[in-house]
């Protein structure tokens, strides 16, 4: 599998993001200043430890989610709060599931992504920088493209990290959740207008296990 995705959809199609997380006591809360202890570093996410998803809304039906089983990413940490974090990933989208069918085949089909002859998603981002968020977690802009189908494109991340629900938070991991929104037809899939919304909901949400560092 190729092993950069220029991170995360990765981002690809992937939609229904976790909801807001309640507030934390101040004392399991991450902080910016936590940011600058994690070790500078290339970090590896894997279906392992993430989950990349996306929904569409075909008429009559309801929100449909489905999920990518075959990606990887590095996210890169400078190790300094504030600064550039980077994300590079890649899915393969043969590798979607859809629970229902019909979706399934319209999804790889060669109207939509077309799998035989695109068989990858490319993303590649960057914060800017970062800052708290109304339940007192960091929160930023993983701002970049998203190429599917050979159509490059900007695409946007408003991602969040917190400590809700991780016992070794923030000494050896980081809770993460992602969003995005994506026009279908900015990458070509224009068939069935009238049937399924033109938008595309992708998230990502996971576990940064600060003992994965790959790279200093």
């Amino acid at each position: 599998m190729k092993y950069i995705f220029h991170v995360l959809g990765l981002c690809f199609l992937v939609g229904g993001c976790a909801a807001t997380s309640p507030s934390l006591p101040e004392a399991e809360r991450l902080t910016l200043s936590d940011l600058a202890e994690v070790p500078a570093g290339e970090y590896v996410l894997t279906p392992q430890n993430t989950s990349l998803k996306f929904s569409v809304t075909p008429l009559g039906v309801g929100r449909v989610t489905g999920e990518f089983t075959d990606f990887e990413a590095i996210l890169n940490f400078t190790g300094r709060a504030g600064e550039a974090v980077s994300l590079k990933a890649v899915a393969q989208t043969s590798s979607i599931t859809v629970p229902t069918d019909f979706i399934q085949n319209m999804v790889v089909g060669e109207n939509w992504l077309d799998v035989d002859t695109y068989p990858a998603a490319l993303f590649s981002g960057a914060t800017q920088e970062w800052s708290m968020g109304p339940q007192g977690q960091p929160k930023s802009q993983l701002a970049g493209t998203l190429t599917l189908k050979e159509i490059t494109n900007p695409a946007q991340f408003d991602i969040e990290l917190t400590c809700d629900g991780i016992e070794l938070c923030p000494e050896r991991q980081i809770g993460f959740s992602g969003k995005m929104t994506l026009s279908r037809q900015s990458y070509g899939m224009t068939t069935m207008r009238s049937l399924v919304s033109d938008e595309i909901e992708m998230s990502i949400a996971g576990l940064l296990d600060l003992t994965s560092r790959v790279k200093t």
